[in-house]
């Protein structure tokens, strides 16, 4: 009997020596997986560092260019600078042509755009200034003191066209963009404009578009305003519609990404 617990207690023996072999090996690997993750970090952050020079140096050679333009005068039109170093220019190239009046009656008149003031606010000095763009081309040399706020000059003479762009694919984003199109034309008596394939495709009454790039050359100057329905995307490939100044910008939030789309749909109609 005694032989026998001895045994056992031997057997007992080998197997937690055993055991704490494999708890040595685990650690082991744990250590050595350890070490190879801390030089893939350390390799990841002087690869970041390198990245942060980089635009570092990316920047500061953008920001010597920028300075170096906004030095440079425009040739096309007289400068009109306030205090705080604000520019204008005019809306059309010398080589655009007239665009036609319905209202003029004469295809020789160019209809121009509904204008707009800024209104700039400081609340370190309560300083209020208002600037006119005569053309609606805004440069500035210097960045807002805290707000800046973009109201047309006369309501009664506010925007009258509109251009609305959607985001395409969306059958949600298309049902609104409708809505918003049939209200803008029967409740508050816009032209509203759609872009070729969106007109094709909603072939929605009263509203207007263009046939080629040479009648949109011509249109684009009778846009007041653009609303788009959408995500960020939206927004910058409503900038790429405008060959010179773009009109400002109403943008609702109806995409994936949103930070350039502030405004929420559903109150459309207390935004305007």
């Amino acid at each position: 009997e005694l032989e026998a617990q001895v045994d056992e207690r031997a057997h007992e023996t080998a197997r937690l020596r055993g055991q704490v072999h494999d708890l040595e090996g685990q650690i082991r690997h744990v250590v050595e997986q350890k070490d190879i993750e801390i030089a893939k970090l350390h390799a990841r952050l002087e690869a970041l560092d390198e990245q942060l020079k980089q635009a570092e140096s990316d920047r500061e050679g953008s920001d010597e260019w920028t300075h170096h333009a906004d030095t440079i005068p425009s040739p096309k039109s007289p400068h009109h600078g306030g205090s705080m170093g604000y520019q204008f220019e005019d809306d059309f190239d010398d080589d655009d042509p007239p665009v036609a009046s319905p209202d003029a009656g004469s295809p020789s008149v160019r209809r121009h755009r509904a204008s707009f003031s800024l209104l700039q606010c400081s609340s370190s000095d309560n300083v209020r200034d208002v600037f006119i763009p005569p053309h609606r081309t805004i440069r500035t040399k210097c960045h807002a003191k805290n707000n800046v706020q973009m109201t047309w000059t006369n309501a009664s003479r506010g925007p009258k066209t509109i251009l609305l762009v959607k985001k395409p694919n969306e059958p949600t984003v298309a049902h609104t963009m409708r809505e918003v199109a049939t209200w803008l034309m029967t409740a508050k008596h816009m032209r509203v404009f759609l872009e070729p394939v969106v007109h094709a495709e909603e072939g929605l009454d009263g509203t207007l578009t263009w046939t080629d790039a040479a009648d949109w050359h011509d249109k684009q100057h009778e846009i007041d305003l653009v609303v788009s329905f959408g995500g960020d995307g939206t927004v910058l490939w409503v900038s790429s519609l405008f060959k010179t100044n773009v009109p400002p910008v109403f943008s609702f939030a109806m995409g994936s990404l949103g930070f350039l789309t502030p405004f929420e749909v559903a109150r459309y109609e207390g935004t305007y």
